[in-house]
């Protein structure tokens, strides 16, 4: 029963920060997901350096990792979740 109860210790995220969105400086550590506190549009830098714009509505998860949120073409506010 331990190891089940340390797989879901790691599984949810324990830890936030609000996403300040930059077209240079990394997101300080990589999140497990994004939460989208208020609507708009998240320009995501994938691990690859790929940029793709997410449509997101409040309450929505998006589940990637991202390197970086670009402030370009960027509205809304998000959150990382992360342990």
């Amino acid at each position: 029963m331990a190891s089940i109860d340390r797989q879901l210790d790691t599984a949810f995220p324990k830890r936030h920060l609000q996403i300040t969105p930059s077209n240079t400086v990394d997101i300080a550590i990589m999140p497990m997901a994004v939460y989208c506190a208020e609507d708009g549009t998240a320009q995501v830098v994938d691990i690859d350096g790929t940029v793709l714009p997410y449509v997101m509505t409040r309450g929505q998860i998006l589940y990637i990792r991202p390197v970086r949120i670009n402030a370009t073409g960027t509205t809304g506010t998000f959150y990382a979740l992360y342990n």
